[in-house]
C-alpha cells in the first residue's frame, strides 16, 4: 500500500521534514499497514496551535476501502493538543487518498493503515506550550 500524499496546495513552507524516528508509537499490529511518519505544509497548520506555538505528533489509524478512500479515521496516540489531533484526522479523511493493496486476481483490496503526522512549526515560532 502506497500513501499517494497530501492534496493539500498551498505557498506555505514545508514543516520540518521527519523520517520514521516517530516511533514511540508501537509498530502496526498484524494486517495493519504501516505509513510511517509524515509533515504537512505549514498552509495546513491550524491557526489556533500555531497562535499558540503547539507542535506534537500524533499517530492516526485509518479504515481504507478498496478504492482508496478513507472511511474512518482514529487517533491512537495524541499529540497532547485537542487542535491538532482533530486536524490530523480532517485532513486525512478530506485530502489523502491511498493506493490500495490487491490481491493475487488484481482486486483491490480493503485495508487498515497507520501512521504519524508531524505537527512541527519552523524554528522560533513553536514552544510545545499551550
Amino acid at each position: 500500500m502506497k500513501l499517494n500524499g497530501i492534496l493539500l496546495c498551498g505557498a506555505g513552507a514545508l514543516l520540518a521534514a521527519t523520517s520514521a524516528s516517530a516511533s514511540a508509537q508501537e509498530p502496526a499490529p498484524s494486517g495493519i499497514k504501516e505509513a510511517g511518519a509524515m509533515s504537512l505544509p505549514l498552509s495546513a497548520y491550524p491557526a489556533k496551535a500555531r497562535k499558540k506555538g503547539q507542535e506534537g505528533e500524533v499517530g492516526y489509524r485509518v479504515d481504507v476501502n478498496a478504492e482508496g478512500e478513507l472511511r474512518s479515521c482514529e487517533i491512537i496516540k495524541s499529540s497532547g493538543h485537542s487542535v491538532l489531533d482533530q486536524a490530523t484526522c480532517e485532513l486525512m479523511i478530506q485530502h489523502v487518498k491511498f493506493t490500495p493493496d490487491v490481491n493475487a486476481q488484481g482486486r483491490s483490496l480493503e485495508s487498515i493503515i497507520q501512521g504519524t503526522i508531524v505537527w512541527k512549526l519552523p524554528d522560533g515560532e513553536g514552544n510545545s506550550e499551550g
